[in-house]
């Protein structure tokens, strides 16, 4: 069987999803998801006397997507647990499409685990293998006061969270809040600076970020009584970040950091003004998320596909995007062909924003690309980039080649 059979054989089993497919809730991820308490009804954690249970198999660049909803403003525990030897990676979407939190080893060894303030409405959760690998997870999703399904550790004998009385180093001279429009950053490593402490004066919107990929960096942040309010291990590529979008209150707070690679490396730690601009920038760079067709980001328009279209791009540290218009019932085979020593990677998504197809290795013996999905007449945008991303410290060529198929009469 040829690798364009296989991806057409493949669709076919796509095409056999569940029925959730027709929700376009959590920017189409609500499609691959069931609700984790078996209905709508019946999957509010806010009423619930004990925790939701869920789980499941994702194979190959595939996840497990758990729905649950809260009617009430509420403190959530997020978790998931993969078998011996996998390691799972979960994300927390709003109904309406927006990262609100991702973490890889939260929950201890490779367990995830995240704990957030949820407002009233319907959240996905979503669970995968790291870099794609397939994973079999116990997932749950409760209230802080229901029993934890991990361990949750992150904090270890080196970093056992951070109270008013661990020692750390202050950030600025006084609070803060008129420092985070220009930034206030730090490097230091793990082995000499473990904890950092700041002030603020008033709510503030802020984003903290801790950079070096060979450290291979984790944040976590407590308030003044030593309570863990955020952590992130891997937010883009291996280094990590913390978007505390609606505001912290004023008071005192520490930023816990480890590093899981080398503790005697040194990692720049940053506490900036949070940027819906930068945030959303960044999910286009990662391709996680598809830019509006406003003209705000740069996307190469091929116009219509009839037969055949080509591009090349040259892709580095960001994905670069490929816009193309369909007329009819549709079947679009995507390939991407380095002509560097690069590892391309397609993501197709429709003009909503939805995630349609994704491919990293288009077959067993090559690192080239090749991803094959049914659509229908519409605007589609392809991201095109490479594995590692930002980490990666390459860039190079890759050739393009979109195909329309129609059925025969």
């Amino acid at each position: 069987m040829t690798l364009r059979h296989f991806a057409l054989a493949a669709l076919g089993l796509v095409l056999a999803g569940p029925l959730a497919a027709q929700t376009t809730m959590c920017g189409g991820l609500a499609a691959q998801g069931t609700w984790i308490n078996g209905s709508e009804g019946a999957s509010d954690i806010a009423t619930s006397a004990q925790a939701f249970d869920g789980g499941g198999f994702a194979g190959s660049n595939e996840a497990i997507v758990s729905l649950f909803s809260t009617s009430q403003p509420l403190d959530v525990r997020v978790e998931a647990m993969p078998q011996p030897g996998q390691d799972t990676v979960i994300e927390l979407y709003s109904a309406g499409g927006m990262l609100l939190l991702s973490d890889d080893d939260g929950g201890g060894g490779l367990a995830s685990r995240a704990e957030t303030n949820l407002a009233p409405g319907s959240y996905c959760l979503v669970t995968r293998g790291i870099e794609g690998s397939p994973v079999t997870a116990e997932v749950r999703v409760g209230r802080l006061e229901h029993p934890a399904l991990t361990d949750g550790g992150m904090i270890t004998e080196d970093n056992t969270g951070c109270t008013a009385n661990t020692p750390a180093m202050t950030l600025g001279m006084g609070p803060i809040d008129g420092s985070l429009a220009s930034g206030i950053e730090m490097t230091g490593s793990v082995d000499e600076t473990p904890f950092y402490r700041f002030d603020l004066a008033g709510t503030q919107s802020l984003s903290i970020t801790a950079t070096n990929a060979d450290a291979d960096p984790v944040i976590t942040l407590y308030d003044a009584n030593g309570l863990l309010i955020a952590e992130n291990d891997d937010f883009d590529g291996l280094n990590s970040r913390i978007d505390m979008t609606d505001g912290l209150a004023p008071g005192t707070y520490c930023i816990g950091v480890r590093a899981l690679n080398d503790t005697a490396l040194p990692i720049t730690l940053a506490v900036t003004s949070f940027s819906e601009a930068d945030y959303l920038a960044g999910l286009y760079d990662r391709a996680e998320a598809a830019p509006p067709l406003d003209g705000s980001h740069p996307i190469e328009d091929l116009g219509e596909l009839q037969n055949r279209l080509r591009a090349d791009t040259r892709v580095g540290d960001a994905a670069q995007w490929i816009k193309f218009d369909i007329w009819g019932e549709s079947l679009v085979v995507i390939d991407a062909i380095a002509l560097d020593q690069i590892d391309p990677v397609l993501t197709l998504f429709d003009d909503l924003g939805r995630q349609v197809g994704y491919n990293d290795d288009g077959g067993p013996e090559t690192l080239d690309s090749m991803l094959a999905a049914r659509v229908s007449t519409g605007t589609y945008l392809l991201a095109v980039s490479q594995v590692g991303g930002a980490d990666s410290g390459t860039s190079g060529r890759i050739r393009v080649a979109i195909e329309r198929y129609v059925r025969a009469n």
